[in-house]
């Protein structure tokens, strides 16, 4: 994965036959991820949040990569060593939501990932 410095400040979005996606949402900060990678990730956003919030209205995202040394708090997760994690701060019809987005390589060739709300700091 290359470091992308995303000032991507619309990316146009795919609709899905299940999801209506914004035409445009404003992506900024930094991510790892491509621009199909990250349309991917917003997909599974917009289903968690639709399913979790009753809201499929994707407004803007601000990607920070986190340090190497971040560890995932709770537990374990599907990723595999060695994984990137990022926060995605999404503003979900007008409510700022923190994801971790967690970015691995696929055995078979390209990224997965995985898409949780940030965990809640004690």
């Amino acid at each position: 994965m290359r470091s992308t410095s995303a000032m991507l400040a619309a990316i146009v979005l795919i609709g899905s036959a299940c999801l209506s996606f914004a035409d445009q949402l404003r992506f900024t900060g930094n991510t790892t991820a491509e621009v199909q990678l990250i349309k991917d990730v917003l997909r599974n956003v917009q289903i968690y949040s639709l399913a979790r919030m009753k809201c499929d209205k994707l407004e803007k995202v601000v990607a920070e990569v986190l340090p190497r040394d971040f560890s995932k708090p709770g537990p374990p997760g599907p990723e595999k060593p060695p994984t990137t994690y990022e926060r995605w701060l999404v503003t979900l019809c007008g409510t700022d939501v923190p994801f971790l987005i967690s970015f691995w390589p696929a055995a078979e060739g390209g990224t997965m990932f995985n898409v949780t709300e940030f965990p809640k700091s004690k």
